[in-house]
């Protein structure tokens, strides 16, 4: 993700990123059978979408704590 997308999903609820994970997680098991199929071109997409994958995570756990602080 570049900078500014990180700051659009930053700004979304908890239920919205709830949606974004499991939209993410499963493009990269797409990306990862198409590297075992040999199809994908950018085998560097796959350490991308788990990094995005961790910044969602984290933001969905950031979120959650500030609930349970208030």
């Amino acid at each position: 993700m570049k900078r500014n997308q990180i700051k659009e999903v930053s700004q979304k609820l908890l239920p919205e990123l709830r949606k974004l994970l499991v939209e993410r997680q499963k493009n990269l098991l797409q990306l990862k059978m198409e590297a075992k199929s040999g199809k994908i071109k950018d085998i560097r997409a796959i350490s991308k979408a788990r990094d995005d994958l961790a910044r969602i995570a984290t933001m969905i756990r950031q979120k959650e704590l500030e609930v349970s602080n208030k």
